[in-house]
């Protein structure tokens, strides 16, 4: 015997109802995806406190690695578009954000401000150099130090560190060899040591206007009385320890070095460097716990660095990366607080949380929206 018609009736409109309130979860999904995407990076940075800037210091904020993404690497339109959109705005949020967090004197871009800029033509040169200025624009953060990295001007493999594309970094960003004082009489000293390595191929013209600006800034400071003499904190691209003894020997005490913070690794890394020996003393341990998953703030004094100052070492500081596009599961950004001296009396790393896991949830989330609206 057939169901009365009333029935069937009754179960379509149930079998309507469901539908209607399973497509109801859809809502807080969508919610939740876009509250962290637009305010994620606060939400990362609410439970984060800094311990404020050691006394008589400057405070440095440091990113490492930005590397924005151009157009030759990426996936074609439009999912080199989402690509590029993705790393951009993971880049800006959490940059700018800690930047307010630390709330620094001065930033530090420690080189490979661009993932292809060695590769460039002068056309998209310039286009990633105005996108990179419009993230990271110098009304919110003044103050701002370029480093030039080597996919910045060249160097590794066929890329060979040109005059020109030395000349193009200046145009658009800072000249790759420099030096500014800070409020505290500290000079910071930015050079491309990448010149001075056999590893690199550089033009003799870009290996003597490197060698050039350290000659000048010595003889500046030996001319200089004694009580006016300022110490320094030199940044470069690459480690001291891809120089040659002699060489890296030469460049900490004709600058006058006390610390040294460097990146390209894409990993914390503390060393020190004995001013007359071969021998340089690696603390991993910091970097092996680190790495290993320790997702909360690591604030070193003075006196609790794995490796420490003295008359006869100088302290090296590898920066971590900031970008997700590095393939590294560990990004940060570092607060480094510097006395007049050129000691570091406050280190901060700030840990970023992992993007990769929060698009492969995303994934999921989009299946489950596929199937609550579709089956």
């Amino acid at each position: 015997m057939q169901a009365p018609p009333s029935r069937y009736r009754r179960m379509l409109v149930n079998c309507r109802r469901t539908r209607h309130k399973r497509r109801l979860l859809v809502i807080p999904i969508l919610f939740t995806i876009f509250v962290w995407e637009f305010a994620g990076h606060w939400i990362w940075f609410v439970g984060i406190s800094v311990e404020p800037r050691a006394k008589d210091c400057v405070r440095l904020l440091v990113v490492a690695d930005p590397q924005i993404q151009g157009f030759r690497h990426e996936p074609p339109p439009p999912l080199g578009t989402v690509t590029r959109w993705d790393a951009y705005g993971y880049l800006k949020s959490y940059v700018l954000a800690g930047f307010k967090l630390v709330q620094p004197e001065r930033v530090v871009f420690l080189g490979d401000l661009l993932d292809e800029g060695s590769e460039a033509d002068d056309a998209e040169f310039s286009y990633y150099a105005y996108t990179f200025h419009r993230m990271f624009p110098w009304s919110v953060m003044p103050h701002q130090t370029f480093v030039a990295g080597d996919n910045d001007i060249g160097g590794e493999g066929y890329e060979r560190m040109t005059w020109d594309r030395v000349e193009r970094f200046a145009k658009h960003f800072r000249p790759i060899n420099g030096n500014v004082s800070a409020n505290n009489g500290l000079s910071i000293v930015w050079v491309n040591s990448m010149a001075l390595s056999g590893r690199y191929q550089a033009e003799p013209a870009v290996k003597e206007l490197t060698t050039t600006f350290i000659d000048e800034y010595a003889k500046a400071a030996a001319a200089a009385k004694a009580e006016t003499r300022r110490a320094s904190v030199l940044l470069t691209h690459v480690p001291l320890q891809e120089l040659s003894h002699d060489v890296r020997r030469d460049l900490v005490s004709k600058l006058h070095v006390n610390t040294i913070l460097t990146a390209h690794v894409h990993c914390l890394g503390i060393v020190a460097h004995p001013r007359d020996s071969r021998q340089a003393r690696l603390a991993t341990s910091e970097h092996i716990r680190w790495a290993s998953g320790l997702w909360s703030v690591m604030t070193f004094d003075h006196d609790s660095l794995p490796c420490h100052h003295s008359d006869d070492c100088v302290l090296e500081i590898t920066v971590p990366t900031v970008s997700y596009r590095m393939g590294v599961s560990c990004m940060a950004i570092t607060a480094v607080d510097v006395d007049r001296d050129g000691k570091v009396q406050r280190l901060t790393i700030i840990p970023l949380p992992p993007r990769y896991p929060v698009l492969l949830l995303y994934l999921v989330l989009a299946a489950v929206i596929a199937f609550i609206l579709f089956c």
